[in-house]
């Protein structure tokens, strides 16, 4: 077959088999982009859209410039040199959620008002303003997701708009009513995810609709029944879930944390250990970026009390570590000096965006707080 054919035959078998290629991106430096916004308490939440990343947290001082901009809760920053944007409504509590669709970004958290107007634990801005949309949410939302057309919420609530929700709900964007979609996780849910046909959800529940499914679980994206084909079994908290590389992967907290892959049905593929909770975990091309309150990678999975390396260190890696897609470490290593460390990672093309509280890295010799991005 001459060689043009086989590039064609390749290209089809890809795309029957439904696997492509992982593109290839520029390592991330470990040392942040300098002289960008620094914020006055914990990120907890990031996200992009375009060239701007949206950020929303505890915090009520941006600073930039050497001067100090109020920013309540909500701020936005030039997604290539993390220069403060305008983007500054006030929000009147804790934002632990984003999520952007085209032009609109939708916001959660525990707050009742925004810019005066009241917006009960979600809000949604379009082309940075607030627009009129305007839901009710019972209790504390900590995870958003928009997916065809479909916004999932997920937290610690009982009702939504007034009806029966526990700890996870959607709404139809196009429709602006909630939809039917309602399953039961008996425990805070800290992560949606979703993926072609299934909704991956993860946080503190020990059941889903009556059913055991302890920390991580997988639903319908359309009727909310559990995936029973997805069975991972956790037995401690998970913090986020990413999907890439035909794969589901975890962060996970407990005694010592976990960077897990997992197959779709579940099963194992691979872990790291750490010696402090894994809190969140995003990629870019083949390698996955993830952050948390650890110290040190251990050599085995064994870990005691406080979460130590029974086993020895495989290497010191402060809140932030990378690993290829088999879970091998590579040698990114931005050491930030946090006790918490890092609640939340987001990449689009080459950038890393990261939340957290931190105050440096690179052993102290650069300042940056709160929030860091980093690029090759």
């Amino acid at each position: 077959m001459a060689r043009g054919k086989w590039s064609i035959f390749f290209l089809v078998l890809v795309v029957a088999l439904g696997v492509a290629p992982v593109p290839a991106f520029a390592a991330v430096q470990s040392v942040p982009v300098q002289g960008g916004a620094s914020f006055n308490g914990p990120v907890r939440a990031v996200a992009f859209m375009g060239d701007t990343v949206y950020l929303g947290g505890d915090f009520s001082i941006a600073n930039a410039d050497g001067k100090r901009y109020y920013r309540d809760h909500l701020a936005a920053v030039n997604a290539r040199t993390g220069a403060l944007l305008p983007f500054a409504p006030e929000v009147d509590g804790s934002v632990h959620a984003l999520a952007v669709s085209g032009s609109q970004l939708y916001a959660g958290g525990y707050f009742g008002t925004v810019d005066g107007a009241k917006r009960r634990r979600v809000a949604r801005f379009t082309s940075g303003e607030l627009d009129s949309w305007r839901h009710v949410v019972s209790g504390n939302v900590r995870t958003l997701a928009v997916s065809d057309g479909v916004l999932y919420a997920g937290g610690s609530f009982s009702t939504v708009d007034s009806q029966s929700r526990t700890n996870l709900a959607a709404w139809n964007l196009s429709t602006d009513t909630l939809s039917a979609f309602a399953p039961v996780p008996d425990g805070t849910v800290r992560s949606v995810t979703p993926g072609a046909k299934r909704l991956y959800i993860s946080g503190t529940f020990a059941s889903v609709n009556g059913a055991t499914a302890r920390k991580l679980a997988a639903v319908s994206k359309s009727t909310g029944a559990l995936d029973t084909s997805f069975a991972p079994g956790m037995t401690s908290i998970v913090y986020d879930v990413h999907l890439a590389h035909d794969r589901v992967y975890a962060a996970v907290g407990g005694q010592g944390g976990r960077l897990i892959a997992f197959d779709y049905d579940g099963s194992k593929r691979w872990e790291t250990t750490t010696d402090g909770d894994v809190q969140t975990v995003t990629s870019i091309g083949g390698t996955l970026y993830a952050g948390g309150h650890f110290e040190h990678v251990c050599s085995s999975p064994n870990t005691g009390d406080f979460g130590a390396c029974l086993d020895g260190d495989k290497a010191q890696r402060l809140k932030f570590l990378a690993v290829d897609s088999n879970g091998k470490l590579t040698g990114w290593d931005p050491w930030s000096d946090s006790a918490v460390g890092v609640w939340t990672l987001a990449a689009s093309g080459e950038t890393l965006a990261a939340g957290g509280e931190f105050l440096t890295f690179a052993n102290r010799t650069v300042k940056q707080r709160s929030f860091a991005l980093f690029r090759p």
